[in-house]
């Protein structure tokens, strides 16, 4: 097993993050390694169901991220394969928030439907919330841009639940955010900006 620690500096919040990446055989894990807490059995609550659905399948969401990491991991296959690997990695942790998140908006009583509600009505997900962007350095300040939206918008969301169950979940889901900011913040300063100091 090799185990890669790098630590990176988020000026917006003024401290150090610090990032795993354990490398198993080919498998790479990009998460905490704290557990998640397990879903419980809720009391129906469609107002905190309806913010969970921004957060499971709005435009800045659970399922965009699913999207966005695995088609950039399928354009960067044959340009960067460890990239690629990491994105792949990213895109099922994703996918398990997406889980997590269904469960819980299912126990308060809403069925976990793909969108968004917006007054009275509702947005159904669509491909266009994806930026498919084939730039490297574009890929990276948009995987930046979304978990940087997505953090924000989780301790919106963390500040209008009152809840202890959701707050700890999301708080849960806030931590593997943080570790794939920092990712993509190493990626962004050894691939791209070596690559404009080589080429000049």
């Amino acid at each position: 097993m090799k185990c890669v620690l790098s630590s990176i500096k988020n000026d917006s919040r003024n401290c150090f993050f610090c990032f795993i990446i354990f490398l198993i055989g080919d498998k790479v894990i990009c998460k905490s390694l704290k557990p998640y807490p397990k879903v419980e059995k809720l009391c129906p609550n469609e107002e905190y169901a309806k913010l969970l659905l921004e957060d499971y399948a709005g435009c800045t969401s659970e399922d965009t991220a699913i999207h966005l990491y695995l088609y950039q991991s399928l354009i960067l296959r044959e340009q960067n394969e460890e990239l690629s690997k990491v994105l792949e990695e990213i895109s099922k942790v994703e996918m398990y928030h997406l889980k997590l998140l269904g469960e819980t908006i299912g126990a308060l009583g809403v069925k976990p439907i793909f969108g968004s509600p917006r007054d009275e009505w509702f947005i159904p997900w669509n491909a266009s919330c994806v930026e498919y962007t084939i730039d490297l350095n574009e890929m990276l300040l948009a995987d930046i841009a979304r978990e940087e939206g997505a953090i924000k918008k989780y301790r919106e969301h963390i500040e209008a639940i009152d809840d202890e169950f959701i707050k700890a979940l999301l708080e849960r889901i806030i931590e593997d955010e943080l570790v794939h900011l920092n990712i993509f913040y190493y990626f962004l300063q050894n691939l791209v900006v070596k690559s404009i100091s080589c080429d000049r």
